[in-house]
Protein backbone atom coordinates (compact mmCIF):
# COMPACT_ATOMS: atom_id res chain seq x y z
CA UNK A 1 0.00 0.00 0.00
CA UNK A 2 1.15 3.38 -0.82
CA UNK A 3 2.32 5.08 2.38
CA UNK A 4 0.52 8.25 1.38
CA UNK A 5 -2.79 6.40 0.87
CA UNK A 6 -2.34 4.70 4.21
CA UNK A 7 -1.88 8.07 5.89
CA UNK A 8 -5.12 9.44 4.32
CA UNK A 9 -7.01 6.35 5.49
CA UNK A 10 -5.82 6.84 9.03
CA UNK A 11 -6.80 10.53 8.93
CA UNK A 12 -10.30 9.66 7.73
CA UNK A 13 -10.68 7.04 10.43
CA UNK A 14 -9.59 9.62 13.02
CA UNK A 15 -12.21 12.14 11.87
CA UNK A 16 -14.91 9.52 11.82
CA UNK A 17 -13.92 8.50 15.29
CA UNK A 18 -14.60 11.94 16.55
CA UNK A 19 -18.26 11.62 15.56
CA UNK A 20 -18.46 8.09 16.86
CA UNK A 21 -16.79 8.94 20.14
CA UNK A 22 -18.74 9.19 23.39
CA UNK A 23 -21.39 6.93 21.95
CA UNK A 24 -22.28 9.49 19.18
CA UNK A 25 -23.35 12.37 21.50
CA UNK A 26 -21.46 15.10 19.66
CA UNK A 27 -23.94 15.44 16.82
CA UNK A 28 -27.07 15.89 19.02
CA UNK A 29 -25.21 18.45 21.11
CA UNK A 30 -24.26 20.39 18.02
CA UNK A 31 -27.83 20.25 16.73
CA UNK A 32 -29.12 21.41 20.12
CA UNK A 33 -26.75 24.33 20.13
CA UNK A 34 -27.81 25.27 16.64
CA UNK A 35 -31.48 25.00 17.66
CA UNK A 36 -30.94 27.20 20.73
CA UNK A 37 -29.10 29.74 18.68
CA UNK A 38 -31.92 29.70 16.14
CA UNK A 39 -34.54 30.16 18.86
CA UNK A 40 -32.55 32.96 20.44
CA UNK A 41 -32.24 34.67 17.12
CA UNK A 42 -35.93 34.23 16.36
CA UNK A 43 -36.88 35.53 19.82
CA UNK A 44 -34.59 38.50 19.48
CA UNK A 45 -36.06 39.21 16.06
CA UNK A 46 -39.62 38.97 17.42
CA UNK A 47 -38.78 41.16 20.42
CA UNK A 48 -37.18 43.72 18.15
CA UNK A 49 -40.23 43.71 15.91
CA UNK A 50 -42.54 44.09 18.93
CA UNK A 51 -40.42 46.90 20.34
CA UNK A 52 -40.53 48.66 17.00
CA UNK A 53 -44.30 48.34 16.91
CA UNK A 54 -44.61 49.65 20.49
CA UNK A 55 -42.28 52.52 19.70
CA UNK A 56 -44.25 53.25 16.55
CA UNK A 57 -47.56 53.25 18.41
CA UNK A 58 -46.12 55.44 21.14
CA UNK A 59 -44.83 57.84 18.50
CA UNK A 60 -48.24 58.05 16.84
CA UNK A 61 -50.07 58.55 20.14
CA UNK A 62 -47.56 61.24 21.05
CA UNK A 63 -48.28 62.89 17.68
CA UNK A 64 -52.01 62.69 18.42
CA UNK A 65 -51.46 64.30 21.84
CA UNK A 66 -49.38 67.07 20.28
CA UNK A 67 -52.08 67.63 17.68
CA UNK A 68 -54.73 67.83 20.42
CA UNK A 69 -52.67 70.40 22.34
CA UNK A 70 -52.10 72.37 19.15
CA UNK A 71 -55.85 72.25 18.50
CA UNK A 72 -56.59 73.64 21.97
CA UNK A 73 -54.24 76.58 21.43
CA UNK A 74 -55.58 77.17 17.92
CA UNK A 75 -59.20 77.17 19.08
CA UNK A 76 -58.59 79.46 22.05
CA UNK A 77 -56.74 81.90 19.80
CA UNK A 78 -59.65 81.67 17.36
CA UNK A 79 -62.11 82.60 20.12
CA UNK A 80 -59.96 85.49 21.33
CA UNK A 81 -59.54 86.84 17.82
CA UNK A 82 -63.27 86.60 17.22
CA UNK A 83 -63.98 88.46 20.48
CA UNK A 84 -61.89 91.39 19.23
CA UNK A 85 -63.35 91.43 15.73
CA UNK A 86 -65.66 94.19 14.54
CA UNK A 87 -68.23 91.53 13.58
CA UNK A 88 -68.24 88.53 15.90
CA UNK A 89 -69.17 85.08 14.61
CA UNK A 90 -69.15 83.07 17.86
CA UNK A 91 -72.24 83.26 20.06
CA UNK A 92 -71.84 81.51 23.39
CA UNK A 93 -74.67 79.32 24.75
CA UNK A 94 -76.79 81.34 27.17
CA UNK A 95 -78.17 78.61 29.44
CA UNK A 96 -76.61 75.76 31.41
CA UNK A 97 -76.17 72.71 29.22
CA UNK A 98 -76.62 74.70 26.04
CA UNK A 99 -74.31 73.88 23.14
CA UNK A 100 -72.96 75.91 20.25
CA UNK A 101 -70.93 74.29 17.48
CA UNK A 102 -68.02 76.22 15.98
CA UNK A 103 -66.36 75.11 12.74
CA UNK A 104 -62.65 75.75 12.29
CA UNK A 105 -60.03 74.86 9.67
CA UNK A 106 -56.85 73.28 11.06
CA UNK A 107 -53.70 74.69 9.46
CA UNK A 108 -51.70 72.47 7.06
CA UNK A 109 -49.70 69.77 8.78
CA UNK A 110 -52.01 69.49 11.81
CA UNK A 111 -54.74 66.97 12.45
CA UNK A 112 -57.34 67.94 15.07
CA UNK A 113 -61.08 68.56 15.39
CA UNK A 114 -62.55 70.79 12.73
CA UNK A 115 -65.91 71.06 14.52
CA UNK A 116 -65.93 71.98 18.21
CA UNK A 117 -68.88 72.05 20.62
CA UNK A 118 -68.88 74.78 23.27
CA UNK A 119 -71.01 73.70 26.25
CA UNK A 120 -72.24 76.14 28.89
CA UNK A 121 -71.44 74.81 32.37
CA UNK A 122 -72.47 77.86 34.44
CA UNK A 123 -74.15 80.78 32.70
CA UNK A 124 -73.90 83.05 35.74
CA UNK A 125 -70.13 82.57 35.89
CA UNK A 126 -69.72 82.47 32.10
CA UNK A 127 -68.04 79.08 32.49
CA UNK A 128 -67.82 76.86 29.40
CA UNK A 129 -66.02 73.76 28.19
CA UNK A 130 -65.02 72.11 24.93
CA UNK A 131 -63.19 68.98 23.85
CA UNK A 132 -60.41 68.85 21.30
CA UNK A 133 -59.28 65.59 19.64
CA UNK A 134 -55.95 65.17 17.91
CA UNK A 135 -55.32 62.25 15.56
CA UNK A 136 -52.36 60.50 13.93
CA UNK A 137 -51.65 57.33 11.90
CA UNK A 138 -52.60 53.82 13.09
CA UNK A 139 -55.93 55.22 14.38
CA UNK A 140 -54.15 56.98 17.23
CA UNK A 141 -56.16 59.72 18.95
CA UNK A 142 -56.02 61.88 22.07
CA UNK A 143 -58.82 64.05 23.49
CA UNK A 144 -58.38 67.02 25.83
CA UNK A 145 -61.23 68.61 27.80
CA UNK A 146 -60.84 72.34 28.45
CA UNK A 147 -62.79 74.55 30.87
CA UNK A 148 -62.64 78.30 30.26
CA UNK A 149 -64.37 81.48 31.40
CA UNK A 150 -65.32 84.75 29.84
CA UNK A 151 -63.86 86.89 32.63
CA UNK A 152 -64.63 90.60 32.82
CA UNK A 153 -61.70 93.03 32.79
CA UNK A 154 -63.59 95.92 34.42
CA UNK A 155 -62.39 96.40 38.03
CA UNK A 156 -65.76 95.78 39.69
CA UNK A 157 -64.48 96.26 43.24
CA UNK A 158 -64.55 100.04 43.03
CA UNK A 159 -63.62 102.12 46.06
CA UNK A 160 -66.16 104.93 45.98
CA UNK A 161 -68.73 106.89 44.05
CA UNK A 162 -65.82 109.06 42.91
CA UNK A 163 -62.25 107.77 43.09
CA UNK A 164 -59.39 110.16 42.40
CA UNK A 165 -55.93 108.70 41.87
CA UNK A 166 -52.88 110.91 41.83
CA UNK A 167 -52.14 114.10 43.71
CA UNK A 168 -53.19 117.71 43.39
CA UNK A 169 -56.95 117.06 43.18
CA UNK A 170 -59.50 119.73 44.05
CA UNK A 171 -63.17 118.79 44.32
CA UNK A 172 -65.76 121.54 44.23
CA UNK A 173 -69.14 120.91 45.84
CA UNK A 174 -72.15 123.19 45.86
CA UNK A 175 -71.91 125.98 48.42
CA UNK A 176 -74.80 127.38 50.44
CA UNK A 177 -77.86 125.36 51.46
CA UNK A 178 -80.35 123.05 49.81
CA UNK A 179 -81.20 119.36 49.75
CA UNK A 180 -79.74 116.41 47.94
CA UNK A 181 -76.12 115.49 47.33
CA UNK A 182 -73.57 116.32 44.67
CA UNK A 183 -71.73 113.04 45.35
CA UNK A 184 -73.49 110.18 47.14
CA UNK A 185 -71.75 106.92 48.00
CA UNK A 186 -74.88 105.16 49.22
CA UNK A 187 -75.93 102.28 46.99
CA UNK A 188 -78.77 103.13 44.58
CA UNK A 189 -80.75 100.69 42.46
CA UNK A 190 -81.44 101.74 38.90
CA UNK A 191 -84.91 103.07 38.08
CA UNK A 192 -87.23 100.41 36.70
CA UNK A 193 -87.89 102.46 33.57
CA UNK A 194 -84.65 103.08 31.64
CA UNK A 195 -86.42 105.83 29.68
CA UNK A 196 -87.44 107.86 32.73
CA UNK A 197 -86.93 111.62 33.03
CA UNK A 198 -86.49 114.01 35.94
CA UNK A 199 -87.80 112.93 39.33
CA UNK A 200 -89.06 109.64 37.92
CA UNK A 201 -85.39 108.63 37.63
CA UNK A 202 -84.73 109.03 41.35
CA UNK A 203 -84.64 105.89 43.46
CA UNK A 204 -84.21 105.33 47.19
CA UNK A 205 -80.73 104.37 48.37
CA UNK A 206 -79.86 101.24 50.31
CA UNK A 207 -77.32 101.15 53.16
CA UNK A 208 -76.30 97.69 51.95
CA UNK A 209 -73.32 97.99 49.65
CA UNK A 210 -72.70 101.67 50.41
CA UNK A 211 -69.25 103.05 49.61
CA UNK A 212 -67.36 106.24 50.35
CA UNK A 213 -68.68 109.19 48.42
CA UNK A 214 -65.16 110.41 47.65
CA UNK A 215 -62.08 108.15 47.82
CA UNK A 216 -58.37 108.88 47.38
CA UNK A 217 -55.66 106.22 47.81
CA UNK A 218 -53.00 108.32 49.53
CA UNK A 219 -53.48 112.09 49.52
CA UNK A 220 -56.77 113.66 50.57
CA UNK A 221 -58.19 115.93 47.87
CA UNK A 222 -58.95 119.56 48.60
CA UNK A 223 -62.73 119.83 48.96
CA UNK A 224 -64.46 123.17 48.62
CA UNK A 225 -68.12 124.11 49.20
CA UNK A 226 -70.63 122.70 51.61
CA UNK A 227 -69.55 119.23 52.84
CA UNK A 228 -73.18 118.33 53.53
CA UNK A 229 -73.50 117.73 49.78
CA UNK A 230 -71.03 114.84 50.10
CA UNK A 231 -72.45 111.54 51.41
CA UNK A 232 -71.40 107.92 51.72
CA UNK A 233 -69.98 105.39 54.13
CA UNK A 234 -67.93 107.38 55.01
CA UNK A 235 -68.42 110.55 52.94
CA UNK A 236 -64.62 110.88 52.44
CA UNK A 237 -62.01 108.17 52.77
CA UNK A 238 -58.25 108.18 52.21
CA UNK A 239 -56.38 104.89 51.80
CA UNK A 240 -57.41 101.29 52.40
CA UNK A 241 -58.95 100.75 48.98
CA UNK A 242 -58.99 97.64 46.82
CA UNK A 243 -58.09 98.87 43.35
CA UNK A 244 -54.95 100.68 42.25
CA UNK A 245 -54.37 103.32 39.63
CA UNK A 246 -52.25 100.86 37.66
CA UNK A 247 -55.15 98.40 37.47
CA UNK A 248 -57.45 101.10 36.11
CA UNK A 249 -54.75 102.27 33.70
CA UNK A 250 -54.24 98.70 32.44
CA UNK A 251 -57.99 98.32 32.02
CA UNK A 252 -58.27 101.53 29.98
CA UNK A 253 -55.29 100.55 27.84
CA UNK A 254 -56.90 97.20 27.05
CA UNK A 255 -60.06 98.97 25.90
CA UNK A 256 -58.20 101.55 23.83
CA UNK A 257 -56.02 98.87 22.22
CA UNK A 258 -58.91 97.65 20.07
CA UNK A 259 -60.95 100.35 18.29
CA UNK A 260 -63.42 97.66 17.23
CA UNK A 261 -64.65 97.53 20.82
CA UNK A 262 -65.73 101.16 21.21
CA UNK A 263 -67.43 104.09 19.51
CA UNK A 264 -66.55 107.78 19.57
CA UNK A 265 -70.04 109.24 19.42
CA UNK A 266 -73.20 108.54 21.42
CA UNK A 267 -73.74 106.05 24.20
CA UNK A 268 -75.55 102.75 24.54
CA UNK A 269 -78.82 101.86 26.22
CA UNK A 270 -79.59 99.64 29.20
CA UNK A 271 -80.57 96.87 26.82
CA UNK A 272 -77.38 97.38 24.81
CA UNK A 273 -74.77 99.28 26.83
CA UNK A 274 -71.94 100.76 24.81
CA UNK A 275 -68.31 101.76 25.19
CA UNK A 276 -67.55 105.33 24.16
CA UNK A 277 -64.15 107.01 23.99
CA UNK A 278 -64.10 110.81 23.96
CA UNK A 279 -60.84 111.92 22.38
CA UNK A 280 -58.65 114.85 23.35
CA UNK A 281 -60.23 118.10 22.19
CA UNK A 282 -63.57 116.40 21.64
CA UNK A 283 -66.85 116.83 23.49
CA UNK A 284 -69.63 114.28 23.93
CA UNK A 285 -72.97 115.84 24.79
CA UNK A 286 -75.68 113.35 25.76
CA UNK A 287 -79.26 114.57 25.58
CA UNK A 288 -80.92 111.14 25.85
CA UNK A 289 -80.79 108.46 28.51
CA UNK A 290 -77.69 106.33 28.11
CA UNK A 291 -75.77 103.41 29.56
CA UNK A 292 -72.23 102.14 29.25
CA UNK A 293 -68.58 102.89 29.79
CA UNK A 294 -67.29 106.35 28.88
CA UNK A 295 -63.53 107.00 28.75
CA UNK A 296 -62.67 110.68 28.45
CA UNK A 297 -59.11 111.24 27.30
CA UNK A 298 -57.06 114.20 28.47
CA UNK A 299 -58.61 117.35 27.02
CA UNK A 300 -62.01 115.77 26.27
CA UNK A 301 -65.36 116.46 27.94
CA UNK A 302 -68.50 114.47 28.73
CA UNK A 303 -71.70 116.48 29.16
CA UNK A 304 -75.08 115.20 30.32
CA UNK A 305 -77.86 117.75 29.83
CA UNK A 306 -81.51 118.37 30.72
CA UNK A 307 -83.40 115.86 32.80
CA UNK A 308 -81.62 112.80 31.45
CA UNK A 309 -80.12 109.72 33.02
CA UNK A 310 -76.76 108.04 32.47
CA UNK A 311 -75.87 104.77 34.18
CA UNK A 312 -72.46 103.20 34.08
CA UNK A 313 -68.77 103.93 34.54
CA UNK A 314 -66.93 107.12 33.62
CA UNK A 315 -63.13 107.33 33.52
CA UNK A 316 -61.40 110.70 33.24
CA UNK A 317 -57.79 110.64 32.03
CA UNK A 318 -55.14 113.27 32.59
CA UNK A 319 -55.35 116.76 34.08
CA UNK A 320 -57.83 118.37 31.71
CA UNK A 321 -60.68 115.93 31.01
CA UNK A 322 -64.04 117.04 32.39
CA UNK A 323 -67.55 115.80 33.19
CA UNK A 324 -70.61 118.01 33.53
CA UNK A 325 -74.13 117.08 34.67
CA UNK A 326 -76.52 119.90 33.95
CA UNK A 327 -80.12 120.64 34.90
CA UNK A 328 -81.84 117.74 36.66
CA UNK A 329 -79.74 115.01 35.06
CA UNK A 330 -78.53 112.08 37.16
CA UNK A 331 -75.55 109.76 36.85
CA UNK A 332 -75.74 106.30 38.46
CA UNK A 333 -72.54 104.26 38.78
CA UNK A 334 -68.99 105.35 39.52
CA UNK A 335 -66.37 107.81 38.30
CA UNK A 336 -62.60 107.26 38.35
CA UNK A 337 -59.83 109.73 37.52
CA UNK A 338 -56.36 108.51 36.50
CA UNK A 339 -53.10 109.85 35.13
CA UNK A 340 -53.22 113.33 36.64
CA UNK A 341 -50.94 115.42 38.83
CA UNK A 342 -53.05 118.53 39.20
CA UNK A 343 -56.72 118.72 38.37
CA UNK A 344 -60.03 120.21 39.47
CA UNK A 345 -63.34 118.34 39.52
CA UNK A 346 -66.43 120.53 39.61
CA UNK A 347 -69.37 118.64 41.09
CA UNK A 348 -71.25 121.72 42.24
CA UNK A 349 -74.09 121.09 39.80
CA UNK A 350 -74.14 117.31 39.72
CA UNK A 351 -76.32 114.55 41.10
CA UNK A 352 -73.86 111.69 41.17
CA UNK A 353 -75.09 108.45 42.77
CA UNK A 354 -73.10 105.28 43.40
CA UNK A 355 -74.82 102.17 41.97
CA UNK A 356 -73.48 98.63 42.11
CA UNK A 357 -76.20 97.54 39.71
CA UNK A 358 -75.03 100.00 37.08
CA UNK A 359 -71.40 98.90 37.45
CA UNK A 360 -72.31 95.22 37.24
CA UNK A 361 -74.33 95.79 34.06
CA UNK A 362 -71.31 97.38 32.40
CA UNK A 363 -68.94 94.69 33.68
CA UNK A 364 -70.98 92.09 31.77
CA UNK A 365 -70.45 93.79 28.42
CA UNK A 366 -69.21 91.28 25.85
CA UNK A 367 -66.52 93.70 24.71
CA UNK A 368 -65.14 93.78 28.26
CA UNK A 369 -64.72 90.02 28.52
CA UNK A 370 -61.46 88.15 28.03
CA UNK A 371 -61.18 84.40 27.61
CA UNK A 372 -59.28 82.68 30.42
CA UNK A 373 -58.52 78.98 30.66
CA UNK A 374 -59.55 77.49 34.00
CA UNK A 375 -58.33 73.90 33.63
CA UNK A 376 -57.79 71.08 31.19
CA UNK A 377 -57.29 67.32 31.32
CA UNK A 378 -56.83 64.26 29.09
CA UNK A 379 -60.09 62.36 28.80
CA UNK A 380 -59.07 59.68 26.28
Amino acid sequence: MNPLSHQRTREENRRQGIWRGKNGIALPVALAIITVLFLLGTTALMMTSTDLKIAGNYREYAKAAYNAEAGVEFFIDYLRTDANAAVKTVTYPASNGGTVTVDITPPPGFSFSSSVDIICMDSAQRLYKFEMTGTAESNASKTIEVFFKQAGILPLSVDGAVTTFGAGTTVNLKSGGGSGYNIDGNNYPLPANPNCTGNACRTASSPTGAMPGLYAPAVAPTVTGNLSFLAGNPPLRVGGGIQTEQEWTDFVNQVLANPNNYQTTGTGTRAQPGITVVGSGSSLTVSTNGSGLVIVQDGGSFILTGTKLFEGVVVLMGNNSTISLGGASILYGTLVTIGHTNRTLDFSGTDFRFSRQAISNIGNLDNLQRLRRVSWRNVS
